[in-house]
């Protein structure tokens, strides 16, 4: 696991994501949430461009909805949600196929 800085689309700067190299790796994080440092009730601006900090293991953040989108513009990806409880209980699904729209779109998923 670790932080790499991608350029999943030629013509768009490339942006720093966290690998999660469990359960078969290569699971890029496109949210964390963990302590309630970081507000996410925010405007949309926030999340079309991202928000909060993406450099330490407890660091809360989403990581916006144009890179989720560049991220996922040739198809083939899963989506992995896993949460854990405040006893650390963990439970997590998989799903196949995932897709989002562009923000024209209102970034519906599928």
């Amino acid at each position: 696991s670790g932080y790499y800085r991608i350029k999943p689309q030629q013509d768009r700067e490339p942006f720093l994501v966290y690998c999660d190299m469990s359960d078969g790796g290569g699971w890029t994080v496109i949210q964390r949430r963990c302590n309630g440092k970081e507000n996410f009730y925010r405007e949309w601006l926030d999340y079309k461009e991202g928000f909060g900090q993406l450099q330490g293991k407890d660091d809360e953040y989403w990581l916006g909805n144009d890179k989720i989108y560049d991220l996922l513009f040739n198809g083939g990806i899963s989506l992995k949600i896993d949460l854990m409880d405040w006893q650390g209980e963990r439970r997590y699904a998989i799903y196949d196929d995932f897709q989002i729209r562009n923000e024209t779109n209102n970034y519906r998923l599928w």
